[in-house]
């Protein structure tokens, strides 16, 4: 077979791959479902499923120099889905594998498969820019700043994040395997990200706290805990009062709260962008105690 026919193989198993996602996508319903859960037809999903492990054992996409750039990632993706495990598989220690959150893990799962797919399948290549979010700057509670920042590249341990993958730059993580794990060691505990702000990569601290509006929903249920909290607009000006101390002491990380829509449950958040290769292992480390101490 020449390499050719290699290449039209490949792209045609791609092909039919998009063709199965999209008729999964089309049998979908969330009619009678809770937890804003989706259903797909479960035809469609094990058509899908069964060319996927037809694709993974083709040896045209174990060769991905002779089907070009969009064929390695496909191989990427394929392989990446042929190794999940499904409900009731042996998992390492042969017990039925079960998603930790449920069905709610599953949905989670399958969404962001359906967005990598979408990537590939429209072969972009070009570049995406960073988006506009409002923050407060240090020391000015009542003001406003704009950061261009790309949010959420990688999830809290390092694995990229294929959420709304189109509006991503996330193909020079996926193209420089060197960037990524250079970026990947500099992240600390669980409280970063791999991000880009004004096109320059980077991590992102996020410390997260509560405030009387954001924990409400405890308000019956823990009424002494709730007492104990701040409005939110106390919480913000703290954090950037606290927050400029730390500005002097690391004096190229750039700090700031972001509006709290960015943020899970509009809960008040210091954030400090630090770009690659700013700081040292330890820096990091008392940078990110720093902003749990706040």
């Amino acid at each position: 077979m020449t390499n050719k026919d290699t290449q039209e193989n490949a792209v045609n198993g791609l092909n039919k791959l998009f063709e199965l996602a999209d008729a999964l996508e089309n049998s979908s319903s969330n009619e009678g479902c809770d937890a804003d859960l989706t259903v797909v037809g479960s035809a469609q999903l094990w058509n899908l499923l069964q060319h996927i492990r037809q694709l993974k054992a083709d040896p045209s996409l174990e060769t991905p120099e002779r089907a070009g750039s969009t064929c390695e990632r496909s191989r990427a993706f394929v392989k990446r889905i042929a190794s999940l495990k499904k409900w009731g598989e042996p998992d390492e220690n042969g017990k039925p594998f079960e998603p930790s959150d449920g069905l709610d893990d599953s949905h989670s799962c399958l969404m962001d498969l359906i967005d990598e797919a979408r990537v590939i399948s429209t072969h972009a290549s070009k570049d995406v820019p960073d988006p506009m979010v409002k923050v407060h700057p240090v020391g000015k509670p009542d003001e406003w700043e704009e950061w261009h920042i790309s949010q959420n590249l990688t999830d809290r341990w390092g694995d990229l994040n294929y959420h709304n993958a189109g509006n991503k730059p996330l193909r020079p993580l996926e193209e420089d395997s060197t960037l990524l794990e250079r970026l990947r060691t500099q992240m600390w505990d669980e409280m970063t990200f791999i991000v880009r702000k004004d096109g320059k990569f980077g991590i992102l601290f996020e410390a997260e706290f509560c405030s009387l509006e954001s924990e409400e929903h405890a308000k019956d249920h823990d009424p002494n805990w709730y007492a104990t909290l701040n409005p939110h607009a106390e919480v913000v000006k703290a954090l950037l009062e606290k927050m400029s101390r730390l500005a002097e002491r690391f004096p190229d990380v750039q700090f700031a709260v972001p509006d709290k829509a960015q943020v899970v449950n509009d809960r008040p958040a210091a954030w400090a962008f630090v770009p690659d290769g700013l700081l040292t292992e330890d820096q990091r480390e008392e940078l990110g105690k720093a902003l749990l101490d706040l």
